[in-house]
Parts: C-alpha cells; sequence; structure tokens
C-alpha cells in the first residue's frame, strides 16, 4: 500500500519515547508487516513501541508493555490470551518471544472479519470506507453504529461468515472503543471520529486526540462488560439485518 505519511509526531512519557515511523523505518519488510492482522499491533510497531526484528519477533516483554501502556491492566485474561495465542503460534518457539507475523490461523484471523487489514492486499481502503460510512451526518462511529456496521461485517464478510468470528470482531472492536475512543461532552458514550479511524487502521498511529492513560484501567471485567453492551447494540440494531449505510464519510 502507498502512502502519505502524515507529519511525524514524537512525546515521551514515563521515560517511553514514542515517534510515528513508517514501516521502511521499521525492520520489518512491507510484505512482512502486512501479515499482522491486528491494527493495534501495527499501531504499536508504527509508533515505535514495538521493534520486531526483520522475521517478525518481538519480546513478550515489549508487548506486554506496549498493551500496558494503552491501558491493559497487567497479567488480565486479555492479555494474557493475546500472549499465549502469539507464543503458541508457530511451530519452531522461542521462549520469550512473539512473532508478530504469525497469528494467521489463530482467533485473531477469524471470519466475519472487515476485510480492512486480513486481506491478500494487506490493507483495503474500500473496506476502511464501508465502515466509516457508517458514521453518516454525525461523522461520529458509537457503540450502536459500530454495532451496524459489524452486522455489515457479519451478513456480508470479506472470507467467511462465522459466529464465533464476528463475537471476537465484537469484542475487539468494543476494547479499541474503550482505548482509544473520545469521550462526547455528556460524558455518556465514546465514539471515533473519521480521522479516529484514518489514524488506527490506514496509518497505523495513535489518534491525535488520544494521551496514555495515567493508569491501567482496562481489565477483564471491564473488557467483558463492553463487550456485552455492544452484542446488546449489535442485537438492537438487528443482528441479521444489514443497513444501507451513509455515502457520507467526511
Amino acid at each position: 500500500m502507498s502512502e502519505k505519511i502524515p507529519e511525524a509526531t514524537a512525546s515521551t512519557t514515563d521515560n517511553i519515547t514514542v515517534k510515528y515511523r513508517s514501516v521502511s523505518d521499521t525492520s520489518l519488510s512491507q510484505a512482512l508487516f502486512d501479515k499482522v492482522l491486528c491494527p493495534n499491533l501495527r499501531t504499536g510497531i508504527r509508533m515505535g513501541l514495538l521493534n520486531p526484528d526483520s522475521e517478525g519477533w518481538a519480546t513478550t516483554e515489549e508487548i506486554r508493555h506496549f498493551l500496558e501502556y494503552i491501558g491493559l491492566v497487567p497479567k488480565t485474561k486479555v492479555e494474557n490470551l493475546l500472549i499465549s495465542t502469539g507464543e503458541s503460534s508457530v511451530e519452531e518457539k522461542r521462549p520469550g518471544f512473539i512473532n508478530l507475523t504469525a497469528f494467521k490461523g489463530t482467533f485473531l484471523d477469524h471470519g466475519s472479519d472487515s476485510g480492512i487489514l486480513n486481506n491478500p492486499q494487506g490493507f483495503s481502503e474500500k473496506r476502511l470506507e464501508l465502515l466509516k460510512s457508517f458514521a453518516g451526518d454525525s461523522g461520529r462511529l458509537t457503540k450502536d453504529s459500530l454495532g451496524s456496521a459489524l452486522n455489515q461485517f457479519n451478513q456480508c464478510p470479506f472470507n467467511k461468515k462465522s459466529l464465533f468470528g464476528t463475537n471476537v470482531m465484537a469484542f475487539e472492536v468494543a476494547g479499541f472503543l474503550e482505548l482509544y475512543g473520545q469521550t462526547n461532552k455528556e460524558n455518556t458514550e465514546k465514539y471515533f471520529d473519521l480521522d479516529d479511524i484514518d489514524s488506527l487502521w490506514k496509518y497505523n498511529r495513535f489518534p491525535k486526540h488520544w494521551t496514555p492513560p495515567p493508569k491501567t484501567f482496562y481489565n477483564t471485567d471491564r473488557s467483558l462488560a463492553r463487550y456485552f453492551l455492544m452484542i446488546v447494540a449489535r442485537v438492537k440494531q438487528g443482528w441479521r439485518k444489514t443497513k444501507e449505510p451513509s455515502n457520507k464519510t467526511s
């Protein structure tokens, strides 16, 4: 994917230097980077918080530090699931390392996916625009509009339809919204604007408004609660129904 890289940003928090970089400034080739299925892991790489070698191996310790930097409570089931899955995703294991390009065939490689990243090209502008189109006139993707988008992806999947996969997708998106979303003026709900979506899924960088939380907060109970609310939103929107998304994407 050719891209115009936004102006680089750098910051230092608690002795952690964060600087946005191009894929060519990492040790990964573009072809290997495109095999990283999770937008969060891609963001960690592009922001300099994850530094896999030329074959995709990053230390487990570095991955834990990254997840905690964005707000995950240490040793939660969410963190442990990602770590254990990564450690078991390859036949030839390396103690203390995880290959970020080797999640094919794991729970991250699920059906009913958006197809934005997990596709032969490594990125699909068309599928990204489909997600953004659910923002409608407000220009915001809330829990409800994200639920509608997930229903659309499930009924019209990029690869294959999967009940398990669409539930994994709900868990992932609910977590993304909680960790990276903006809060409305009434302090009643979180949302993404269109720039946030581009930042995370297209440019793989932290949203402009986002700052690392002062302490970790996203634990197992909170992740399950947000997942449940996302499922409720999807049922309210019509689990098996698709809606014609708005053409407004800006």
